[in-house]
């Protein structure tokens, strides 16, 4: 329902479709189409592209879609760039290898914001850090 009222108050004035693709690609994030929200990111990243939160948006968005090597760089890409959002674009990061099943890299990306992160950034990665530590197998090193 709510990507129908964007999609109408685009109709009503397309001057203001561009402000409002982040909202649409985030309500199609919500709806279970990540492809079609990354579609929508890019699109808004070609008139923005240093904008940070839609970097992260379009992170979350290929690796709901599984395109997870697409993901690792967009959010090591939005780590590199951007200041402000580098603990969530490296938490991000750490996400893709656990949900590609590997722990070994999720954790040591989640110890690397646990050394250097934020007070926020740091409690959240140890907790998704735990769940990677459970899911080694045994030998791990």
């Amino acid at each position: 329902e709510a990507i129908a009222l964007y999609e109408r108050a685009i109709q009503l004035d397309s001057a203001r479709r561009t402000s409002l693709l982040r909202q649409i690609g985030r309500q199609y994030l919500w709806s279970d189409e990540p492809r079609q929200a990354a579609r929508i990111f890019a699109e808004y990243l070609k008139g923005y592209p240093t904008s940070c939160e839609a970097r992260l948006d379009f992170g979350l968005g290929v690796s709901w879609a599984d395109e997870l090597d697409r993901a690792r760089t967009t959010y090591d890409d939005a780590a590199a760039a951007c200041l402000y959002e580098r603990s969530q674009a490296r938490l991000g990061a750490a996400r893709v290898p656990r949900w590609a099943n590997k722990p070994t890299q999720a954790e040591r990306r989640y110890h690397q914001v646990m050394a250097d992160g934020s007070d926020p950034d740091r409690e959240q990665a140890a907790m998704f850090d735990k769940s990677v530590v459970r899911a080694l197998p045994a030998d791990a090193p």
